[in-house]
């Protein structure tokens, strides 16, 4: 498959060739960021972004080669990016709790992690 278009002596991405390049590497782009982000829609929305920076970009390229390596390094970046977002940082446990108002025998329980388990518990017996 050609991966560039001449024209004008300028190296361009035709529409052509960019659809056959999203055929060709939407899954592994998917793949890679869903490994990343272990979360479906956000692999959705970094698929999404490297290739409209793609598009953008208009970037031609010499070989496959170098167009797996060029959507591989954007995929990583997408997804630290997303990683480092300050809306994406949680909350500690201890201040999810005082959110909570829990007297001090339930904090301890969400410390450990039983408090939602014993919660679906109690809904199952009522």
């Amino acid at each position: 498959m050609k991966v560039i278009c001449k024209t004008g002596g300028r190296r361009k991405l035709d529409q052509k060739v960019f659809t056959q390049t999203v055929q060709k590497w939407k899954d592994t782009v998917y793949r890679l960021a869903y490994s990343y982000m272990r979360s479906q829609a956000d692999a959705d929305n970094i698929t999404q972004n490297v290739f409209l920076k793609l598009y953008r970009s208009g970037n031609a390229f010499a070989s496959e080669e170098h167009i797996r390596n060029w959507l591989i390094k954007v995929t990583v970046n997408e997804c630290r990016s997303l990683l480092r977002s300050w809306w994406r940082k949680g909350e500690s446990i201890e201040q999810y709790a005082e959110k909570l108002s829990l007297e001090p025998q339930q904090k301890e329980l969400l410390e450990e992690g039983l408090l939602p388990f014993l919660t679906c518990l109690l809904q199952i017996r009522a």
